[in-house]
């Protein structure tokens, strides 16, 4: 066991940037509301963490024996994917037999906690009546934790190392478990590893979206450390559940292009087709239609599709004969299938199942890999969008109402000495104020950004670029070249013409086919640009949304394979003559951006970052400054051997209006960039800077000072610093080994980590508030819910259009440039307005979006791409020599 019981100066490390008590102050002072709640009592005993694995059997050999167990010992067999609501009723009958005195509280996955210490290994055995096979949970001695002295570390100017650190994460965990333990004690709850969700019945209280799902509205709970104490985050979210039916009819209903209805279809299915089922249901809870003698029904979890049917499937029996599943069935539960020539459901150890037998349990979250269709997410946001001041009022009513998280009256708390207060955490914010937007080809002229927005239609781009052949193909059924076509490029023209740009008029309007090959019918759109005398700079592409595959092959095409800009247009918005001018300005930016085009710049007058930072001064002033932004994309789960790819973008001009990108491919689901890859890009992102300043006769000066701001996708509530240590420890070296490379070791570097995936949320009081009752854009939260132990705030850069607006969350992790807060918050302020495809600001600074959408792009650019994308499992090397770097080095193609 870990304990900790007193932590000594010797826990205090240097990693990451150590906390000030100086805040910052530029900006118009408010307060703000947040949905965190204080907790002001803490138990004065230690607690212990136990890991908690299930097993169904009983184990013949046992550390410690605390029931009487039967005289039939059968063996014991690990079971990782018992069903929630079994490993609960586990976990409740074990504290009725052994913790009745000190209850403990179970997080619904694999941790208890508790105040009794019942020694380092020891199995408690469950017999429950109705079930097939007792269930058996070994106590397994994880942690030990003591609030009252982590308090001691929680002061301004502490930095823990990784045994208190360890115990700050543990203590936050208990905290978190205790104040989840009552919710999940109903039976009405249906819970994740951080949100209950309340099953009432009540209307509004569910949603059907569709496809065998239903939205249900919950509450997340998390306690972290914050400056000076701990706190409870609280917050409004759904949670999305199969509804309970047949297993058949869910893949029907979600295949409806490839199987029409047909049931035979599923007979003999092609590779392509059990990778799309598998991605629906592995991981399935389901229960079997046979019953076992005692009429108990079986319950199962879906493994994936097995191509063979019940009349071909064949396995042995537990008395030696070989049978099929059809003949299994009939022979021991007298049971004639209606569809035995279709797949069959890996169940594991069970075996197979027909498909027509199968029933998906209720009470059941989705797995995170289901990846919703366009119209389940359209009906998620209409169901889930709740206004700022609707959610507030949510949140304290949960918080006090006993029939849902009952902080006041919630036995597992105040049994526990666990006092949370009930009324939101109030703490002063501020207003930053917005920069100017400079513009015009033709003479300078500049507008300030108002509510986070600003106009560009009519007004000229600061470095408009020349179209000279460009044309319109269109695979949307419903987009007519002639009725739409037309219309639609005249506008465009006349557009970027408006802004500046030289283009000519559109030599091309086809039809294409969807179904056909794509890049044929591009490289035959380009030939007859070229026949017309014209070089090819622009492919329009006209989608009926969503095509993924076909804008795949599209962006490959220009990408890798040719190196022109491709520019996706949505048919439904380019034949609406309503929207029609609106929306090809959106577009004249994109497309300016990808020709090389600057559209707009920010003021740069004012200061050095870290003295005295005027108030909308852009501090980033030193002309001799690179900006960087790393992230890393995923592919979801279920999705075979798919890597993860790695992106970089650096800005290579003084007004960081320009960017240019770095890629590699990633081990799967690795997020943290090796040393090596960092190194390479960080060099060859140096050497772009430096091919840029000479291309546009700028001074050929290293740069002095990298600003990296790196997004960071599984940052979560409760992460470990050991991430954080993690990131410093690779890339931040693989910087350092970069600028070497290049002879510009002395580059001083600024790391920021970027985090959007959190549940703080901003409140307005006293009218600061936007006209849909977010906070202003602008507003910065950096102190009382922020860390105790390295320099961090909560930014809202944006203005919300739905729904309640989620700040970003930045953390300096190491800083050489001595930044002070006003400087480091306006200039990742004044970024937000940097993001070229939009004219308002954006919810995180411009170079790191940029990162993102590289990042998101690079699964399109491999060579065989129809066969590398999930449908059968390949070496990490087979990708890596698939992986086709995209043509357009100088160029902002990902726009």
């Amino acid at each position: 066991m870990q304990r900790n019981p007193r932590l000594t100066p010797g826990d205090v490390a240097t990693t990451g940037v150590r906390r000030r008590e100086v805040f910052g102050t530029a900006g118009r002072q408010i307060q703000i509301h947040t949905n965190h709640f204080e907790i002001s009592g803490l138990p004065d005993v230690p607690w212990y963490q136990y890991d908690v694995p299930f097993y169904l059997g009983i184990a013949r050999r046992l550390y410690q024996v605390r029931i009487r167990v039967p005289d039939d010992i059968e063996f014991l067999a690990f079971e990782p994917n018992l069903p929630p609501e079994r490993r609960k009723d586990a976990i409740y009958a074990v504290q009725l037999l052994a913790f009745s005195d000190a209850r403990g509280a179970y997080d619904g996955r694999s941790n208890f906690y508790t105040k009794k210490n019942v020694g380092s290994i020891v199995n408690y055995h469950n017999v429950f009546n109705q079930d097939v096979k007792p269930v058996t949970v070994t106590f397994t001695s994880v942690a030990e934790v003591w609030f009252r002295h982590l308090q001691e570390f929680m002061k301004p100017g502490a930095i823990l190392a990784d045994a208190g650190f360890n115990a700050s994460a543990t203590a936050s965990m208990v905290l978190t478990a205790m104040a989840r333990a009552s919710p999940l004690a109903r039976a009405n709850v249906v819970a994740n590893s951080r949100s209950v969700y309340l099953k009432t019945g009540e209307r509004n209280s569910s949603f059907d979206i569709g496809g065998g799902l239903e939205l249900l509205i919950g509450y997340f709970q998390s306690a972290r450390p914050t400056f000076r104490t701990f706190s409870m985050n609280v917050d409004v979210s759904p949670g999305i559940m199969y509804q309970p039916g047949p297993l058949l009819g869910f893949i029907l209903n979600n295949c409806k292009r490839e199987l029409s209805g047909d049931i035979g279809r599923l007979a003999n299915p092609s590779t392509q087709l059990i990778t799309k089922i598998n991605r629906l249901i592995k991981g399935i809870h389901i229960n079997g239609a046979q019953r076992r003698k005692n009429g108990v029904v079986i319950p199962a979890r879906v493994v994936g599709l097995d191509s063979r049917s019940a009349r071909v499937y064949r396995f042995i029996d537990k008395a030696g004969n070989e049978l099929t599943v059809e003949e299994y069935l009939s022979k021991r539960y007298n049971l004639k299938l209606q569809f035995p020539g279709i797949a069959v459901v890996d169940v594991g150890r069970k075996g197979a199942w027909p498909l027509e037998l199968c029933e998906i349990r209720g009470n059941q979250l989705i797995d995170q890999k289901l990846q919703l269709t366009p119209d389940q997410m359209k009906n998620v946001h209409k169901f889930a969008k709740i206004n700022p001041n609707h959610r507030l009022i949510k949140i304290r009513e949960a918080v006090q109402s006993a029939g849902v998280l009952n902080y006041q009256g919630a036995d597992y708390l105040v049994n526990n000495g666990v006092t949370i207060e009930l009324e939101t955490t109030t703490s002063p914010a501020r207003i930053l104020p917005a920069p100017d937007i400079h513009y015009g080809n033709n003479g300078m002229r500049s507008d300030q950004a108002r509510n986070g927005a600003w106009r560009m239609d009519g007004r000229g781009y600061i470095r408009p670029m020349p179209v000279d052949g460009w044309a319109l193909i269109t695979f949307d059924v419903n987009f007519n070249p002639q009725k739409h076509g037309h219309p639609f490029v005249k506008t465009l023209y006349e557009v970027m013409r408006a802004a500046g740009m030289n283009a000519k008029p559109c030599a091309f309007l086809q039809g294409g086919n969807a179904t056909g090959n794509i890049q044929s019918q591009l490289d035959q759109l380009g030939s007859r640009i070229m026949q017309s005398g014209s070089k090819v700079t622009l492919l329009l592409c006209v989608l009926k949304h969503p095509m993924p595959e076909v804008q795949r092959e599209i962006k490959r095409f220009g990408d890798c394979v040719r190196g022109v800009a491709t520019q996706i247009v949505l048919g439904e918005k380019a034949a609406d003559s309503r929207g029609l001018n609106q929306y090809c300005n959106n577009l004249a930016l994109k497309i300016n951006a990808k020709l090389g085009g600057i559209n707009w710049m920010l003021s740069q007058s004012g200061s050095l970052p870290g003295k005295q930072s005027a108030p909308g001064a852009l501090a980033l002033s030193h002309p001799r400054t690179i900006l960087m932004g790393l992230d890393t994309s995923h592919p979801p789960p279920g999705y075979g051997s798919e890597p993860s790819h790695a992106a970089l973008v650096a800005s290579v001009d003084s007004d960081f209006s320009y960017y240019m990108a770095q890629s590699r491919v990633q081990p799967r689901r690795r997020e943290v960039v090796s040393k090596d890859d960092v190194a390479e890009m960080v060099e060859r992102a140096i050497l772009n800077y430096q091919k840029y300043h000479k291309q546009f006769k700028m001074p050929l000066e290293p740069p002095a000072r990298l600003i990296m701001y790196r997004r960071q996708q599984y940052i979560r509530d409760g992460v470990s610093e050991g991430q954080f240590h993690e990131v410093l420890q690779e890339e931040l070296a693989g910087i350092r080994a970069g600028l070497g490379k290049c002879c510009v070791p002395n580059c001083k570097i600024t790391f920021i980590v970027v985090g959007k995936r959190h549940h703080v949320r901003m409140f307005p009081k006293d009218q600061n508030a936007d006209k849909n009752g977010n906070c202003l854009p602008g507003t910065v939260l950096d102190q009382h819910i922020t860390s105790p132990w390295f320099q961090d705030f909560y930014l809202l850069s944006h203005a919300g259009l739905l729904g309640t607006s989620r700040p970003a969350h930045y953390s300096l992790l190491h800083d050489d440039n001595s930044l002070s807060p006003d400087a480091l918050q306006q200039m990742t302020y004044h970024l937000c307005h940097m993001y070229t495809r939009a004219t308002r600001s954006v919810s995180i600074p411009c170079v790191v979006y940029y990162a993102h959408l590289v990042a998101a792009r690079l699964p399109f650019h491999y060579r065989n791409d129809e066969d590398m994308h999930g449908y059968q499992d390949k070496p990490f090397e087979t990708y890596q020599a698939e992986y086709v770097p995209h043509r357009m080095p100088l160029m902002m193609y990902w726009m």
